[in-house]
Formats: C-alpha cells, sequence, structure tokens
C-alpha cells in the first residue's frame, strides 16, 4: 500500500470513530430525555449540546485535513450525516433545557 492509502485509511478510521461517537452522544442525549431526574436531563443537554458539537467539529477538522493533504473530496453523505447529528443534538438538548427549567420553576 502506498503512504497515501495508509494515511487514507488511518484518517478515515478515526473520522468514522468521531462521527460514531457524536451518534452515541445524541442517542444517550435522547434516552435521558425519558427521566424525570434533573441530574439526567442536565446529563442529556450536555451530551447532546456540547459533547456532540465538538465531536463533529473534530470530525469536520480531520476531514479538512484528510481533503487537503490526498487531494480527495470526502463522500457527501458524511457531511449529511455531520449536519444531521448537530441539529438533532441541538434540538434535543433544547429540549433537555426547557425540561430542566420546567422542573426548577
Amino acid at each position: 500500500r502506498s503512504k497515501v492509502e495508509m494515511m487514507s485509511s488511518r484518517f478515515t478510521e478515526g473520522r468514522m470513530l468521531l462521527l460514531a461517537g457524536a451518534a452515541i452522544a445524541v442517542t444517550v442525549s435522547l434516552l435521558a430525555l425519558v427521566s424525570g431526574d434533573v441530574t439526567a436531563q442536565v446529563a442529556g443537554w450536555f451530551f447532546g449540546g456540547p459533547v456532540t458539537t465538538t465531536l463533529v467539529a473534530m470530525n469536520r477538522s480531520e476531514t479538512t485535513r484528510w481533503s487537503a493533504q490526498t487531494g480527495r473530496v470526502p463522500p457527501r453523505w458524511q457531511t449529511v450525516v455531520s449536519v444531521s447529528l448537530v441539529a438533532l443534538g441541538f434540538a434535543i438538548s433544547i429540549l433537555h433545557a426547557y425540561s430542566v427549567a420546567w422542573e426548577l420553576s
């Protein structure tokens, strides 16, 4: 295998792990919605908002670096998944924030 192929494979693995982590964070946040506990709601907000956004941002940074080094353009589905995860995480985090505000009022 050439050096570019090895680098491409390594970057692809890392980028997919970041997207998988973001998907897991959104899932955890979604599962925390069913809990009536304020602590679980705050944890759900944290996983849905900051954690998901950070992991997707790291993925996009790695994708940009990979694209610049290899001259390849990543598949469109990766961009769609990234945007969808951030949007879903943001929406869920708003629901968590509303739930916490409702419980504390």
